[in-house]
């Protein structure tokens, strides 16, 4: 398995936090299940190799060969079986509305998790995807991604705004969050902010904080072997540790513990590219 991150242009970075590739072949007859959790960003994916499988509660779900995938409210399960090879964008928070001034809400409207990126920014998709694949390295694929990104850039997009002002404010005081403080932070009505939030995000702001938090939390219960609910739940603002649990499942599909026993190198580029 390969998973490999592009130091792309500073000129992006205002758009896009990552840009990657992942390649894995699944041995003959083996079929990998694979839970992915939520996560408040939109990517875009390109599949090289015959596109995989995602399941949603019971509805199962074929990928494109070029996949728009917005804010994740439920958990999935990726099927992996055969050779992947996937080019991967993951955006800002608002970096794809910037860049195309498509709204999101008019996308994020069914039950799917994946939809077709050709059908939603147009033929420079397919071109794209076309040129991915008869490109012949990592460093070239990149290259023309890169190229793809920028020229966006070129067409002007939006300037950050409401939505990015609210990032900003819940960074500086993650353990304390309130919606009504923010609102008044910032200057707008709740309608208002949530306007912006369903257009640029696809989901409302209570969304996004409790998606948020439970990637704080997520991370934490990574990055540190020794971490216990009774002291990390203090700094992430759940009320106790049943609140604690119904949400971690609720976003990841298993326990807090069940998650962390699970982790292996497929589960560790699944929390590195869609978090």
């Amino acid at each position: 398995m390969k998973y490999v991150e592009y130091p792309f242009s500073p000129l992006l970075r205002p758009f896009v936090n990552r840009i990657w590739e992942f390649e894995m072949d699944v041995p003959m007859g083996e079929v990998i299940h694979q839970p992915d959790c939520c996560t408040a960003t939109t990517h875009f994916m390109f599949n090289l190799k015959p596109p995989f499988k995602t399941k949603r509660g019971d509805k199962l779900i074929q990928a494109n060969a070029t996949n728009l995938i917005t804010p994740l409210t439920q958990p999935v399960t990726n099927i992996l079986e055969g050779t992947h090879l996937h080019i991967g964008v993951e955006f800002t928070l608002t970096g794809f509305h910037r860049m195309w001034q498509i709204p999101l809400y008019a996308i994020n409207l069914s039950d799917t998790a994946l939809y077709d990126l050709q059908a939603v920014i147009g033929p420079e998709a397919l071109r794209l995807y076309n040129q991915l694949g008869e490109a012949q390295t990592t460093a070239q694929r990149f290259g023309l991604t890169e190229k793809f990104l920028l020229r966006h850039i070129n067409s002007k997009p939006t300037k950050a705004g409401l939505v990015e002002g609210f990032e900003q404010l819940i960074q500086q005081e993650p353990e304390s969050v309130l919606i009504d403080k923010l609102i008044k932070q910032l200057y707008c009505s709740e309608s208002t902010l949530l306007r912006h939030f369903k257009e640029q995000l696809g989901i409302s702001p209570k969304t996004y904080l409790r998606i948020q938090r439970f990637q704080r939390v997520r991370n934490q219960l990574l990055e540190k072997p020794d971490w216990r609910w009774q002291t990390g739940l203090v700094n992430v603002d759940y009320y106790d540790q049943a609140h604690f649990i119904k949400e971690f499942v609720a976003f990841s599909g298993r326990s807090p513990s069940s998650y962390k026993n699970s982790m292996n190198e497929v589960e560790d580029f699944f929390s590195k590219c869609f978090h």
